[in-house]
């Protein structure tokens, strides 16, 4: 049977094996809420419900603070104390109300637990509304949790001698007692026990910690704020890093600081709530960390609507800032006293407070895994809407739809949170952690390491998700540091590794040794199972400590409170090292999903519930909105099918048994768990690519985008299901997605790596061709391509085909596919791009030879590509001058990309995987014309400089050839002659007396002197040029207006006035640089090229 743990606990499918007899058996003694062992309701006065599945995750409202003098009653002895009759009355009264929920309306133990926690949050509502309509003060608190430490705490109140009870506590024992005379317990309990029990608390003192003028539990709220803060900060306490070193601005933060500030000191401000979504570990906590220190203590910002015509105030009220950072989990934990979300609405009836607080909620997905945390989430959005608090709240994108249910309107703004970019964030995020985790290493072992991650991701491998991603990124230095990472890992085999060498044994930053060699797995799985059982993703360390022993799927070797010493010690919890009313959590959510997955297959391979899995089917089937345990499914079953044991065919029937479900999220969770799966069973395989033609669009989607992130045993089973998805699915956006997918995936392999990824690749064009001699394997030369016969099916076919301008954006699909398989398919992919540019000289399109020419001078070392560069090169020349090609070729309203990479070749280290950062025609016009003038500039002669110029000039000073092929030749001979340490004054004036009758002195100058001048000028020929144009510059000063120089060579010449006709003004450009006939025999001053 399940245990009773919680409604939570229900619903997870988690069984603790013998805990009510081990465990929990004294306790639920001592509270009075003990169940039969057979599990019907136990017969008796005081029977209930285990305290596990009655009162967990429930919520009610808080009561005001009573000013009742502190009585002893008639009798101070301790066993009729009123703490103590209220306790007694407490327990009798809700196990009456559990017992008739049971019998009267036919209810298990959990639909009776739902159903009371249910009408005790409306008894709380009405209670609320009862005081306002009868004019009695409003009550300072709002919503509290009910946890069952929180009732085991009540108890143990209530029965000490000096028993005192808070505004929280005081409306839950009232709401009991009301509910006796309400719907369906009317008539079945006596009105004396409700009569008593409301007189017993109402003789108890208030609490001390309740009053307080309002400002009570201020230093609670910012004790969480720190917490939350120190633990956001803390990265790794052995290689002393810390968020603040290597945090990386993702350019929103003062955007949205600003945001908040502004109008904050408005009395009548509007309720404003700022939304961050993204995936699990992009960084959403770092942010709103990054974001709480940034507001802490900065002042307020004046409305622009406060003034007349939208102009700010002069003399506008400034307040000093003070953010609440609150975990979602801490919302729902249990307190000494009282909650979190009690003690903030205390506060804000202080109007200081209320005018400077901003409240930033982290995780707020925790809360909507289930009713009872969606209440506690909407109180707190009430609360702050209520009293004009602005609210920040992050949240997983998933989760994204039940959080507009729980607003219940539009957000004011809503920021989305991705992976780092590359070609800014990305490389600069791995700078930072290199920097500091290999502080004490060379500088050459940073580069290293550095070269060795950021290569891997470029390469496309699966690494690239670890590198895009904050928290993976983190935990690949944690990992490795101080080796160099492997780049053969994807974000599973981090995990994995993670784990090994922290879980199963402490292997600390910068020791080559185990420090300590205990395997505090099966412990990690233990708290792990807890917090599934309890349904959150935080535990007190005195519950975890008290269940650690029977919630772990196999014993450790140390005692729990040792175990969770250690496993803090090792940074994969995080809290206060187990003292008492302090939480426990892994460091991070998605360790949780991955432990609480570890611990299901841990738990079928034991024999200890072996039906586990097939629990965890009937719960999601039961909530498929349960998005927390979704996850958690997901992790299960990847390392269930991973396993050899009984986990394997366990796993692969939950995959079978979500993807036959009707519903969408299921569905969506079965085909993300079977792309993330390096090996896929048999009959798995099949019953996917059964379901894939039928599936939704978003579905095949989803699939395609997460096959390459894994490193899969058999490339082929990735190109079996795209040749599936494309037999059915025919539609552009789906061939692009499936093209995104081919290209990275074919790049993965490298030149004898024996993946055989990119022969799968051409294996798959092939099969989807009708006719492959004349299409996939068509040869060049034999005529302008055209594919076969049939598009519908052929990829192929379907690329050639397609119309020139959208061929060449999204980064030129076919470029980049040969591109990707060139390394292991060289022969193969050189005769595509052979047929590549047979088509850019078909349609006579100057972009698409562009985005041939990098990938071809990359590979030119391969068999078979040597030729193609010279192929290109005539293209380019037989196609025109490259700026008349760009005006004629750029479209009308071109929009360069924002944060896109700017890559120095296609195979470059900052190119985007999708292609999108060749969406620049200029950028690629630009890398194109480069890479020719490098091959051009290979050819050139070794000889003379001036016997190599007169070759490329003819004697009428005309450029003896095409001009992109001269330019670039020039240009190289100015490079060639910085290190010349004699003759270049004389070659200047040879190639001013060459070209000096002509205008191809204009690009002369053009090419040959910025190679010649650029920076740094300290060699030899440099210098030597620099004087020659200063001697020249000053020639020229020399002249009259108006005046040349006279026929012949020297620094002095005899001036002689121009002809009327050629004369020009001083400013103009021929003024300037000296030019006429004359130029022929006298050193003109040469074209100086702007800085």
């Amino acid at each position: 049977m399940l245990l009773r743990a919680s409604p939570r606990a229900k619903r997870s499918g988690v069984t603790f094996q013998g805990e009510e007899k081990r465990a929990g058996q004294g306790e639920e003694d001592r509270m009075g809420l003990r169940s039969s062992a057979n599990g019907r309701a136990p017969r008796g006065r005081y029977a209930a419900l285990p305290w596990r599945s009655v009162l967990h995750g429930g919520s009610m409202a808080s009561g005001s603070t009573r000013r009742t003098p502190r009585s002893a009653g008639r009798d101070s002895g301790p066993r009729t104390a009123p703490g103590v009759r209220a306790a007694r009355l407490l327990k009798e009264l809700i196990g009456h109300q559990l017992l008739l929920l049971r019998t009267k309306q036919q209810l298990d133990e959990q639909q009776a637990s739902d159903a009371w926690r249910e009408l005790v949050r409306r008894q709380l509502r009405k209670d609320r509304e009862d005081r306002k309509r009868q004019g009695q003060p409003r009550l300072p608190g709002r919503m509290t949790v009910v946890h069952p430490v929180t009732l085991q705490r009540l108890y143990s109140e209530l029965e000490q001698p000096d028993a005192e009870l808070g505004s929280d506590r005081q409306a839950l024992v009232e709401a009991v007692a009301h509910l006796c005379v309400e719907p369906p317990f009317r008539g079945y309990i006596p009105g004396s026990l409700a009569g008593e029990l409301k007189k017993a608390g109402q003789l108890l003192p208030p609490s001390r910690t309740a009053g307080g003028g309002g400002w009570a539990g201020k230093k609670e709220l910012e004790a969480a704020t720190s917490a939350a803060l120190r633990a956001a900060d803390r990265l790794n306490d052995e290689a002393d890093v810390s968020l603040s070193q290597v945090y990386i601005t993702r350019g929103c933060e003062e955007r949205l600081a600003r945001r908040l500030l502004t109008g904050l000191a408005r009395a009548n401000r509007a309720p404003r709530v700022e939304l961050v979504l993204g995936e699990p570990g992009t960084g959403k906590t770092s942010l709103l960390w990054n974001l709480t220190t940034r507001l802490t203590g900065r002042s307020s910002l004046p409305d622009p609507q406060g003034g007349e015509d939208g102009e700010p105030r002069d003399g506008a009220p400034r307040v000093h800032c003070q953010p609440l950072l609150l975990r979602a989990d801490d919302l729902l934990l249990p307190r000494e006293t009282t909650d979190l979300l009690t003690l903030f609405d205390g506060l804000l009836h202080q109007p200081t407070y209320r005018a400077s607080v901003i409240v930033l909620l982290d995780s707020a997905d925790v809360l909507l895994a289930d009713d009872h945390g969606r209440a506690v989430c909407r109180e707190l959005v009430d609360c702050c809407a209520e009293h004009g608090v602005p609210l920040v709240i992050s949240c997983r994108t998933r989760d994204q739809d039940l959080l507009y249910e729980v607003l219940g309107s539009t957000p004011s703004a809503v920021q989305e949170l991705g992976d780092f970019r590359f070609g800014g964030e990305a490389e600069h995020a791995v700078d930072a952690y290199c920097a500091h985790y290999y502080r004490h290493q060379t500088a050459a072992r940073r580069r290293e390491a550095y070269d060795a991650v950021i290569g891997a991701a470029v390469r496309g491998l699966p690494m690239r998700e670890v590198v895009a991603r904050p928290l993976t990124l983190r935990m690949l230095f944690e990992v490795y540091a101080p080796q160099v990472p492997t780049t053969e890992i994807d974000a599973a085999g981090l995990y994995d590794a993670y784990w090994t060498k922290r879980v199963a044994g402490d292997r600390r930053h910068g020791s080559a040794g185990i420090v300590d060699a205990d395997d505090l797995s099966p412990a990690a799985e233990g708290v792990a199972r807890i917090m599934l059982r309890d349904g959150g993703v935080a535990v007190t360390s005195a519950h975890a400590l008290r269940l650690l022993g029977t919630a772990a799927p196999r014993p450790f070797p140390v005692t729990a409170p040792a175990a969770l010493t250690a496993l803090h010690r090792r940074n994969v919890l995080t809290g206060s090292e187990g003292h008492d009313g302090s939480s426990t959590r892994f460091f991070h959510q998605t360790l949780y999903e991955y432990a609480a997955g570890r611990c299901l297959v841990s738990l079928v391979n034991a024999r200890q519930q072996p039906e586990i899995f097939e629990q965890l089917g009937r719960r999601l089937e039961a909530t498929p909105d349960d998005f927390l345990r979704s996850v958690i499914a997901e992790q299960a079953i990847v390392q269930g099918v991973r396993d050899e044991r009984a986990a394997r065919p366990a796993a692969a029937d939950l995959i079978k048994q979500l993807l036959t479900s009707d519903n969408h999220y299921l569905r969506y969770t079965a085909l993300r768990a079977y792309a993330l799966l390096p090996s896929v069973p048999h009959a798995v395989k099949g019953m996917v690519h059964r379901f894939l033609p039928e599936a939704p669009l978003a579905l095949v989607t989803t699939m395609m985008e997460l096959l390459p992130t894994r490193h899969h045993t058999d490339p082929r089973r990735v190109t079996e299901d795209i040749f599936v998805i494309l037999q059915q699915h025919r539609l552009p956006k789906v061939r692009r997605k499936a093209l995104d997918l081919l290209c990275r995936f074919a790049g993965m392999d490298g030149k004898d790596d024996g993946r055989g990824a990119a022969t799968a690749v051409r294996d798959l064009l092939r099969d989807l061709c009708t006719r492959p001699q004349v299409c996939a394997d068509h040869a060049p030369g034999s005529g302008v391509p055209r594919g076969c016969c049939s598009e519908q099916t052929c990829l192929w076919s379907w690329l050639v085909g397609l119309r020139v301008q959208e061929a060449t954006s999204h980064g030129n699909h076919a470029v980049r596919l040969v591109t990707a398989m060139a390394s292991a398919e060289p022969d193969w992919a050189a005769a595509r791009m052979a047929e590549l540019l047979d088509l850019a000289e078909h349609h006579r399109s100057a972009r698409w030879l562009w985005q041939c020419i990098p990938p071809i001078s990359a590979h030119r070392h391969l068999s078979g590509w040597d030729a193609l560069i010279e192929r290109a090169a005539v293209l380019a020349e037989k196609l025109g001058n490259p700026d008349r090609i760009r005006r004629q070729n750029r479209p009308a309203a071109f929009v360069r990309k924002a944060g896109t990479a700017v890559g120095t070749v296609l195979a470059g280290p900052s190119r985007e995987a999708n292609g999108e950062s060749y969406e620049s025609e200029e950028r690629e016009r630009q890398e194109a014309h480069v890479l020719l003038a490098a091959h051009w500039a290979e050819t050139l002669a070794d000889e003379p400089p001036v016997t190599v110029f007169d070759q490329l000039v003819g004697a009428s000073g005309v450029f003896s050839g095409p001009q992109m092929r001269i330019r670039a030749r020039v240009a190289a001979l100015g490079a060639r002659l910085r290190t010349a340490e004699s003759g270049v004054p004389e070659f200047l004036d040879h190639a001013v007396a060459r070209c000096g009758v002509s205008d191809q002195i204009d690009d002369v100058a053009e090419t040959l002197l910025p190679e010649l001048l650029r920076s740094p000028g300290d060699e030899p020929g440099t210098r030597s040029a620099r004087h020659w144009c200063a001697r020249q510059l000053k020639e020229m000063g020399e002249r009259a207006p108006g005046t040349r120089p006279a026929p012949g060579f020297g620094p002095l010449r005899r001036q002689r006035p121009a002809p009327p006709a050629r004369r020009r003004d001083p400013g103009s450009r021929q003024g300037r640089l000296g030019r006429g006939p004359g130029l022929a025999t006298g050193p003109p001053g040469p074209r100086v090229p702007r800085a």
